[in-house]
């Protein structure tokens, strides 16, 4: 095999091992979309089930409430207590009633002493009730959970009889058992709504909680049970929980619960795991499917499309693109000994002429003047000082040789002390200077490289702002950084001048408002800085009206 076939089949491993990863987002975004709908698709078919049952269950408790509200006020139980005549037909009247309604297997009639008028028991031999499931006079109806018996919860539903100017005669007992709520659940098993065991009715207490003996043991597993919502779908385990509440207490405020009997009751209707798994496992065979003839697909495609590749053009582009490289980097290395050549040899040459007239004149100078000398040697001297310190930073920053280390900083801090080390250069220049900077600001950035950032920038602001002017700093958070302003009504910049402010190949020297020199190299390390510290650099800046440094850093985020 020939070099050239190597490469191409290199490449199109590559190509198609990179394509997997794409394919497999695609595939997997589509395969958890579909188990996402098809998830919403069985709440929504659970929660109408739900509402069905639940309408069902609150239409079965008014018929309790209207039953025993009917007894409440017919007159023959009225005459009964009232003690009238006809008294065996009135008798015979709730028997009668019982008869009718399967539902009840006994009921009581008692006067306003609590004493029983009429006991009738019907329906399957239920014996006599012990005294203390006999209710005591309410004032209202009353309905009562009473315990167990013959595997069903035995329910109790009392309503007071009131005669003539409503003065109280006595009240009305029904008994029956909860078993009703099996009927409905038939109903709806017969039909394939749910299955055996897919449904549950639990009672909440006082504060919203199962009773833990309620809970069955696939809910204890589960350990879902929200209490802070009425209604809703949990996915716990593979296993699809929806559930829904009734509030009698709400839905009938006429009615009193005894006590230890709760009025809300919690329905939930589960999908079994084997369910949902089934369902997963048919999207994902299909999807298993739809990946390999994608796959396959593919790796044909990229075969072509890469055998067809121009070999010739890959190394032009190749050699072209280390051409532009070398010529960048015989740009930047030349400018660099021109920067060397042009901004030494004229500080050495003002030191060279200083040092010539004070070697030949210097006893004839008084000491104000060889003081002045003096101070201008200290100036070039500081300005070569200055510029071999840029270069060596820049330098060091072209070598890869300067690595930031970031860490919680106070912006404040930082303004605080550029503007001590340059504050007397602001008083000569009678600059008004305000900091507006939040105390709630902080960067994550490397401390040194953004105080040398602060210096450069506010030293240029001084150098380009005229005797009583302004300098002004202010900051706002934007997103996940934090922007910095810094603003000065000096001498402003063209568009022009702009445009090669951070370019070293377009290297810029120009004196300030009083002379000021620089070493061009300030703003471009400055930026570099910023750069390293993962922020940027945007100048803002009108001739003759001044100019605003916009320095993005990174917030500081409490972790």
């Amino acid at each position: 095999m020939t070099r050239s076939k190597i490469k191409i089949f290199k490449s199109y491993l590559l190509l198609l091992g990179g394509s997997l990863i794409p394919l497999f987002l695609f595939i997997s975004f589509f395969y958890q979309f579909n188990i996402s709908q098809n998830i919403e698709k069985m709440k929504s078919e659970k929660k109408m089930i739900l509402n069905l049952i639940k309408k069902d269950i609150e239409r079965e408790f008014v018929d309790y409430i209207d039953d025993v509200r009917f007894l409440s006020e017919t007159p023959q139980l009225r005459s009964l207590l009232y003690r009238r005549s006809n008294l065996k037909e009135n008798q015979d009247y709730l028997k009668s009633y019982l008869k009718i309604k399967s539902k009840y297997f006994a009921g009581y009639v008692r006067n306003n002493r609590n004493h029983v008028v009429i006991e009738e028991y019907h329906n399957n031999g239920y014996i006599k009730f012990p005294e203390q499931f006999l209710t005591k006079n309410p004032k209202k109806i009353t309905f009562s959970k009473l315990g167990k018996y013959k595997n069903n919860f035995i329910v109790n539903i009392t309503a007071p009889i009131y005669g003539e100017n409503d003065a109280p005669l006595g009240t009305i007992s029904l008994y029956g058992k909860q078993g009703w709520i099996d009927g409905i659940l038939e109903k709806y098993r017969s039909i394939n709504l749910i299955a055996d065991g897919d449904f549950y009715w639990l009672s909440l207490d006082n504060n919203n909680k199962i009773d833990e003996f309620q809970k069955t043991e696939i809910l204890k597993q589960g350990n879902f049970l929200p209490i802070n919502s009425n209604s809703g779908s949990v996915l716990s385990k593979d296993v699809l929980f929806t559930f829904d509440t009734i509030d009698f207490k709400e839905l009938f405020p006429q009615l009193d619960f005894s006590e230890n009997t709760e009025s809300t009751w919690r329905l939930i209707v589960k999908v079994p795991e084997t369910e949902i798994i089934a369902m997963k496992k048919h999207f994902l065979d299909g999807y298993r499917l739809l990946s390999l003839f994608i796959f396959f697909f593919l790796s044909i495609i990229i075969w072509v499309i890469l055998k067809e590749t121009n070999k010739r053009k890959f190394y032009e582009n190749k050699l072209e693109s280390q051409n532009q490289k070398l010529i960048e980097n015989n740009r930047t290395k030349d400018k660099f000994i021109s920067i060397l050549a042009h901004d030494l040899k004229s500080p050495f040459t003002g030191i060279t002429g200083i040092f010539n007239i004070l070697t030949r004149k210097y006893d004839f100078y008084d000491e104000t003047k060889k003081k002045k000398l003096i101070y201008s040697i200290n100036d070039s001297i500081q300005g070569i000082n200055a510029l071999l310190i840029n270069l060596l930073e820049w330098s060091k920053i072209q070598r890869g040789h300067v690595i930031p280390s970031p860490i919680k900083v106070k912006i404040n801090d930082l303004t605080g002390s550029a503007y001590q080390v340059l504050k007397l250069n602001l008083e000569s220049k009678n600059i008004k200077f305000s900091n507006n900077i939040s105390d709630k600001h902080f960067i994550w950035a490397d401390k040194n490289m953004i105080d040398a950032v602060f210096r450069n920038i506010l030293s240029n602001a001084i150098k380009f702002t005229p005797n009583s002017g302004k300098i002004e700093l202010y900051s706002e958070r934007k997103d996940k950084f934090i922007l910095i302003y810094i603003k000065d009504n000096g001498v402003g910049m063209n568009l022009d001048i702009q445009s090669k402010l951070f370019k070293l190949d377009q290297h810029l020297t120009t004196l300030g408002t009083e002379n000021e020199k620089g070493t061009g190299l300030g703003l471009i390390i400055t930026k570099e800085f910023i750069h390293l510290n993962r922020g940027s650099l945007e100048v803002d800046s009108i001739k003759d009206q001044g100019t605003t440094f916009i320095i993005k850093l990174p917030a500081y985020r409490e972790i």
